[in-house]
């Protein structure tokens, strides 16, 4: 097979060559399918180590700039971000990419769940970034995990709506103040991740495209 530097890929694939694992980037029997999928999860892990950044200064800024307790979310930031660069760290230097990927769609989809938990159940306003878990999961793992990940996002639906009508209140660590300002941060945050994978699924289409004319 040729050299990495040699594949075809969209330039936007193409430009995250220098953060793939060594292992997938020196292996000159990788298939270029495989090669398209590393390209994609790092695309993934990449992206959201950004997010989480942004999500991070945004709420220092606040906590340092106003009188809103943003204590907690920079803290939930913080984990996010040493969870997601721990989950890149595993998959550079492990370069095993479907259990690199079923790691981090695990890891996003139970810190989503921990921290809904911990801010109000069915009243979090970070409930609506569940939405992206089955869609990142989509996308990175493929089909069958997709599913599963989908069926999750269901159950834990239902059981918060079912724990609010029976009354039952799960705690609330965030002060009341800061909910509707944490709503608003949450929603960028959810609409940049969906985004952004939608964008790298519509790249990946792309290159399908373009690896069947060449053929």
């Amino acid at each position: 097979m040729r050299s990495i530097e040699e594949t075809e890929g969209h330039n936007i694939f193409k430009a995250v060559d220098p953060w793939l694992p060594p292992g997938i980037r020196n292996n000159a029997a990788l298939s270029l399918e495989a090669l398209i999928r590393s390209r994609i999860l790092t695309c993934v892990l990449l992206c959201s180590i950004g997010v989480t950044i942004f999500s991070f200064v945004i709420c220092s800024f606040l906590y340092l700039v106003t009188d809103y307790d943003f204590k907690n979310p920079v803290i939930f930031s913080t984990v996010c971000f040493a969870v997601v660069g721990l989950d890149y760290v595993y998959f550079y230097r492990s370069a095993k990419l479907e259990s690199s990927g079923i790691l981090y769609s695990l890891s996003f989809f139970i810190i989503c769940v921990i921290i809904i938990v911990i801010t109000g159940g069915n009243d979090s306003p970070v409930r609506q970034i569940l939405v992206c878990c089955p869609v990142i999961s989509f996308l990175i793992s493929g089909r069958q995990e997709g599913f599963y990940n989908a069926a999750l996002v269901f159950v834990v639906g239902v059981a918060l709506l079912i724990l609010d009508n029976i009354g039952f209140k799960l705690i609330q660590i965030m002060p009341d103040d800061i909910l509707p300002h944490l709503s608003v941060i949450v929603w960028l945050v959810t609409i940049t991740l969906i985004v952004v994978c939608l964008y790298i699924y519509d790249l990946l289409l792309d290159e399908k495209r373009s690896i069947r004319a060449k053929k």
